[in-house]
């Protein structure tokens, strides 16, 4: 592609890049600062590793439990990446907006992907239902994980797949294992999605078309060169290479699979075991079990435009769906919530973008109209070589100039216009439905809160003359004199309102896993169920194992500090 078209079909990418990220930052921004119900206590867990690896440190987590190592929690080396970020803004805060922008830049692949395949505008839909989908806003809503980090490589090595690139779909999945160690679960399904596709013709078959009467990279029926054999040799060897890659990616995935749960978790967990193996034992009997993943099945499918079902790349998502469905952990298993359906979405997307692809490329040739070269935007390419042929009157053998020689990275697709209006019908149903999937269920979803003028309570009461009406106003103001009452350094031991919040001064624990004889205990008004107590002072004094005494030097609202005596 020249820059005209590059710069072309990267504004729909941009727009919709800066949308995502404008609306997950506006909503992570106020939860934090509104101090919203938290989710879980997984924000502290990775502040406190992000804490760690700023200072070169150990990842001790405090908040998992005393002296816990979070390297023998999940295999996630990845989020050491986490320090320097952590190092310039010490704040949880700042790991909130990481993912957001990681979220919102894994769709400007994809939206230029599908710009180049059918129009800017139809990319600008499919580019926003995609990064405001319900896998995106589960994900926001939960706040930090670290499938954050697979959004940008799912979304890269799904437009390599969908252009047959298969050394670019291997270098963007063998990272992928250094994020969770059952990503290499992932790569495995990735190199058996490229191993189908490189021996399968009717999957192989590529967007772009090669020369006169040919049926694309992968050769089938192409005119060829002078001996007639250039095209299917080319392609012959990206299907050979295809094969190599897709096996070496299913060692490779299995290999780092068994390594993280097998060697490196063990040998860092306190138990020297992996806690996160299925087990037989406490298997769901929720009656609601079967409908919340038969509905994870069926979102999943309509984000892919149900044609996406028909790509092999979509396999990719079945070691998430397995283990999720397999485990017996209830929110494992809903749709409109929480992280784990975010790395589906670039997977859904993919598959869907793949059958269009390949609808477009089959279309054309079906219809048997002979398109030289064509460019992104439907029209003839010509390059300066075939015009001066045209031009000193010898049209006769331009359409077989250098303009036909195969390309090795497909950058053109084959015109619209050519292809068979069943193929056109079906493209556009699937994209209608993706798009009509993410605009029905957006009301059902996290992030349609935002659209409350209470969202924001802080920003509401600032209008509000009267003090007396800005309680939650108060409430935050509150909080935060808890927090600066904590010396620098101190240990404490907190519930989950407060626990991330305390990180950046503190060595923060959970009461349901701290040990005892902490310097400080922070109880907040909703911590009676997480305490069995109301108050600070003789829970304390309950649980020390030195036969410790606390004094109750702060008591607001039933926010309550105590202090270790002595």
């Amino acid at each position: 592609m020249n820059l005209k078209e590059q710069i072309r079909h990267s504004i729909p990418a941009a727009i919709v890049v800066v949308i995502g990220a404008w609306v997950m930052i506006y909503y992570s921004i106020v939860q934090w600062e509104t101090m919203k119900p938290v989710p879980s206590w997984d924000l502290a867990i990775f502040s406190e590793l992000a804490k760690a690896y700023a200072h070169f440190q150990t990842p001790i987590v405090p908040v998992k439990g005393d002296g816990y190592n979070l390297l023998g929690d999940h295999f996630h080396p990845i989020l050491i990446l986490l320090g320097p970020i952590w190092r310039l803004f010490p704040t949880p805060l700042s790991l909130l907006i990481t993912q957001d922008l990681l979220l919102a830049l894994s769709a400007w692949p994809l939206t230029r992907l599908a710009s180049r395949l059918t129009n800017q505008w139809v990319a600008g839909g499919l580019g926003l239902v995609y990064v405001l989908s319900w896998g995106m806003q589960g994900a926001v809503a939960a706040q930090f994980h670290e499938i954050a980090f697979a959004m940008p490589l799912l979304a890269y090595a799904s437009v390599a797949f969908v252009e047959r690139r298969w050394g670019a779909v291997t270098a963007w999945s063998a990272p992928l294992v250094l994020v969770k160690e059952d990503m290499g679960l992932t790569v495995l399904m990735i190199g058996v999605a490229v191993i189908l596709t490189s021996a399968v013709p009717a999957w192989y078959r590529t967007c772009t078309v090669i020369r006169p009467g040919g049926r694309g990279a992968d050769g089938l029926d192409a005119a060829g060169d002078a001996a007639g054999n250039a095209p299917k040799d080319d392609a012959a060897r990206n299907r050979r290479r295809g094969l190599r890659l897709g096996v070496g990616m299913i060692v490779g995935g299995i290999a780092a699979f068994l390594f993280a749960i097998q060697v490196f978790l063990p040998a860092f967990n306190i138990n020297g075991v992996w806690d996160y193996g299925l087990s037989s034992q406490d298997q769901p009997t929720s009656p609601d079990a079967l409908t919340h993943k038969a509905m994870v099945v069926v979102m999943l499918i309509l984000t892919s435009g149900v044609v996406g079902v028909t790509s092999p790349w979509l396999l990719v998502v079945l070691p998430t769906l397995a283990w999720r469905f397999l485990g017996s952990v209830e929110f494992y298993w809903v749709w409109d919530n929480w992280h784990y359906n975010a790395t589906l979405m670039p997977i859904a997307l993919g598959a869907l973008l793949d059958v269009v692809a390949r609808r477009r490329a089959h279309g054309s040739y079906v219809a048997d109209h002979p398109v030289r070269q064509v460019g992104v935007d439907g029209r003839a390419v010509m390059e300066r070589s075939a015009r001066a042929t045209l031009a000193s009157g010898e049209a006769g053998t331009a359409g077989e100039s250098d303009v036909d020689s195969p390309r090795r990275r497909p950058t053109a697709f084959p015109t619209w216009l050519t292809v068979p209006m069943r193929h056109r019908f079906v493209v556009a149903t699937s994209i209608l439905t993706a798009v009509a999937t993410g605009v029905l269920t957006a009301p059902y979803l996290p992030l349609w809160q935002a659209t409350n003028k209470n969202f924001d309570p802080l920003a509401a009461e600032a209008k509000q003359s009267d003090e007396a009406k800005r309680t939650e106003t108060h409430r935050v103001a509150v909080a935060h004199e808890v927090i600066a009452t904590i010396p620098e350094g101190a240990t404490v031991v907190t519930d989950l309102s407060l626990l991330a919040y305390l990180v950046p001064r503190a060595e923060v624990s959970w009461a349901g896993t701290s040990g005892p004889d902490k310097e400080y205990i922070v109880m907040t008004p909703t911590s009676a169920n997480q305490w069995g107590s109301s108050d600070a002072a003789a829970w304390g004094k309950k649980h020390s194992k030195q036969g410790a005494t606390y004094t109750l030097i702060y008591n607001k609202d039933n926010y309550q500090i105590a202090k270790r005596d002595g």
